[in-house]
């Protein structure tokens, strides 16, 4: 900001000593590239106030309870055109909280609402939870971060891995298709 500023003077104090062919060229430039600056930082406004809207998205879903959290991963799915979401969380889901079909084809959704590192052993669970479960591919979510070793355990398997960065674009794309308003009233309701 400082050093924009003195910039600015430095060119606005040099501007009257450039001949008058010079300076209407120079003139636009500058204002070409101060509108190209002012929009960069309006950019990067945004994309903070978007990044903080998002943080409080993630603790609003991590204070949810975990049927609570479960529940809403249901509902986004459904937004994001799944079918059959049965929710089966809680003891006894035998490594699966939500099974959904879209195109045929059987998902095994795992939530976890954790605010720091899933490992392999979550991993672990939803490959053999899968077989059990007759789903050709499977989602581990989360609201943390999964471990390097987390995703290289995925390796070749049918599983996709949504960390809190991507479940946020994944509610976004939710809201954005319109399917459904639950989804949106939810989120807001979160805030």
């Amino acid at each position: 900001g400082k050093r924009i500023t003195k910039l600015v003077q430095a060119i606005e104090r040099t501007l009257p000593r450039i001949k008058q062919p010079d300076k209407k060229s120079l003139e636009t430039l500058f204002q070409v590239t101060m509108a190209d600056y002012q929009q960069a930082v309006e950019g990067a406004q945004k994309r903070a106030e978007e990044q903080k809207k998002a943080n409080q998205t993630l603790e609003a879903l991590r204070r949810l309870s975990p049927n609570g959290f479960e529940e809403y991963i249901g509902d986004l799915f459904e937004g994001l055109g799944y079918q059959r979401v049965n929710i089966r969380g809680g003891s006894g889901d035998q490594g699966v909280d939500i099974l959904a079909e879209k195109d045929g084809e059987r998902v095994a959704i795992q939530c976890k609402r954790y605010k720091g590192v899933v490992g392999p052993h979550e991993v672990r669970d939803l490959m053999g939870a899968m077989g059990s479960a007759d789903a050709q591919r499977g989602f581990l979510i989360t609201t943390g971060v999964f471990s390097i070793r987390a995703e290289r355990m995925v390796g070749e398997a049918q599983i996709e891995m949504i960390d809190g960065n991507k479940l946020i674009e994944a509610i976004a794309e939710a809201r954005t298709k319109g399917t459904r308003a639950k989804i949106t009233r939810q989120t807001k309701r979160l805030h």
